[in-house]
């Protein structure tokens, strides 16, 4: 039976390189969901209600929901 002696590079450069690859993935993570919220979040935060029908009295449209398919509407 032959045992094979495996080296571990441990050196500073390759932990560092390491690290800067962990960076760059949290980074881009972050970028991607930067700026991007659902239109229903955006409704609701801003005081209003998704309706698929007409908006109820009182009250204004303002955007849409469910990626175009509902009304955004905000009492007035």
């Amino acid at each position: 039976m032959v045992h094979k002696v495996v080296e571990v590079d441990t050196s500073d450069e390759s932990i560092l390189s390491e690290e800067k690859v962990k960076q760059s993935k949290y980074f881009l993570f972050l970028l991607t969901g930067a700026g991007q919220r659902s239109d229903q979040y955006k409704c609701v935060s801003k005081g209003g209600t998704c309706n698929f029908s007409h908006c109820p009295l009182f009250s204004r449209i303002e955007g849409t929901c469910y990626s175009g398919r509902a009304k955004c509407c905000i009492y007035s």
